[in-house]
């Protein structure tokens, strides 16, 4: 995220592999949750018109 330091991939990544809002803005203080929402919305956004197989 921009003025973080944090690429929107640690936090997709932390939140794909089950991790709470609450333990990632512990483990990155210098996120919020405003952070959080806007990776999503940007993940949300590349995957628009892509279709991806989801493993089984």
């Amino acid at each position: 995220m921009r003025g973080t330091r944090i690429p929107v991939y640690v936090i997709l990544d932390n939140l794909a592999a089950g991790e709470s809002e609450e333990a990632i803005l512990a483990e990155y203080p210098t996120l919020t949750r405003v952070h959080i929402r806007a990776s999503l919305a940007f993940a949300a956004e590349i995957a628009h018109d892509r279709i991806l197989p989801i493993p089984a």
